[in-house]
């Protein structure tokens, strides 16, 4: 849940947008498992849905949205998205994002994945959905945990197009630049 938390505090810290914010039973039972008595933020851009009501406005393909991101994801939830399955908003809203063509991002933190875990997040894949397991960054010397966590935040962001990464790749480092040839190709895959 702290990448709930931070990606949370990112939205409301270094972006401008409004925030639909839906919560399961569960999720909220492991906020407080995880975090203790840390609230759930609160701010005038959090408009909060019950995950049990069907007709709230992300339900609707009609409200537009950036996109959305289910952190953390569980594998329940990811099998219900994966299969159509719309019995609650977070799903509902999920498989509308999908269907508009819109980014939707998932952050599933289950380990170790069985081949039923993966199948349905192949299925995912191959509609469209971004899936990125919380893996912290390694790249960004010296950084602490929660910094690597807040980079993580910014990458997510970055596929709704309201990120700002800090750190990354820097593929124009003067070294690179000086010594390339115009005409030659300057990025290598591995």
């Amino acid at each position: 849940m702290r990448i709930a938390q931070t990606l949370l505090n990112v939205l409301l810290s270094e972006t401008p947008v409004a925030i639909d914010l839906i919560v399961s039973k569960t999720a909220r039972q492991v906020w407080t498992h995880e975090l203790g008595s840390v609230p759930l933020p609160t701010d005038t851009r959090i408009m909060h849905f019950d995950n049990n009501d069907l007709t709230a406005a992300p339900a609707s393909g009609s409200r537009r949205t950036l996109g959305m991101v289910i952190a953390p994801c569980s594998m329940a939830t990811a099998a219900r998205i994966a299969h159509g399955i719309d019995d609650n908003l977070m799903a509902r809203a999920a498989n509308v994002t999908l269907k508009e063509r819109r980014a939707l991002l998932l952050s599933p933190r289950e380990t170790p994945l069985s081949t039923i875990h993966l199948g349905n997040l192949l299925t995912l894949s191959q509609a469209g959905a971004i899936v990125m397991p919380p893996l912290l960054p390694s790249y960004i010397p010296n950084a602490s945990p929660q910094e690597q966590e807040l980079e993580f935040a910014r990458h997510i962001l970055e596929f709704l197009n309201i990120g700002n990464r800090k750190f990354g790749w820097q593929q124009d480092s003067p070294q690179k630049t000086a010594s390339a040839d115009a005409s030659a190709p300057t990025d290598a895959a591995c």
